[in-house]
């Protein structure tokens, strides 16, 4: 399996999700948003997870793309930092809402940074061997 087209599934998927709860808030229950939003945070936090476990850390060469992985940390810390501040927030509350929009438009500049930067970055700098593991450290994660 390779490594990015999955990793470009993932991101279609996690856009779906993002969509379906910040176009459905207003006419969804409190309920439903909760749990849509708790999914989503889950999904966002596992999405830079597998990117950091499964890419990043099968690259020895950080040293030549590190502009593009302090960009890569200073996003994933800006969503953190917003993901603290919805779970503080209650869903009926002002705020709340635009804190999603927030979040979902946070979420879709990661994704476009990583088609548009690190990936490219990554493939510059990973040798045949990097890659092959990357693939295999996702296969031994994905298949049975």
């Amino acid at each position: 399996m390779n490594i990015f087209t999955y990793l470009n599934t993932d991101e279609n998927h996690l856009k779906e999700l993002m969509w379906d709860v910040t176009n459905n808030y207003p006419e969804w229950t409190q309920d439903r948003v909760f749990e849509s939003v708790k999914n989503v945070i889950d999904s966002v936090h596992a999405h830079i997870k597998k990117k950091n476990e499964l890419v990043l850390s099968n690259v020895r060469d950080h040293e030549s793309i590190s502009d593009v992985l302090s960009k890569w940390d200073e996003q994933t810390s800006n969503i953190d930092e917003t993901i603290n501040s919805l779970i503080m927030i209650h869903v009926d509350e002002p705020g709340f809402e635009q804190l999603l929009i927030k979040l979902s438009k946070m979420v879709d500049n990661l994704i476009s940074f990583s088609k548009d930067e690190l990936y490219p970055a990554v493939r510059s700098v990973a040798t045949e061997e990097e890659l092959n593991r990357m693939n295999k450290h996702l296969d031994s994660l994905v298949l049975s």
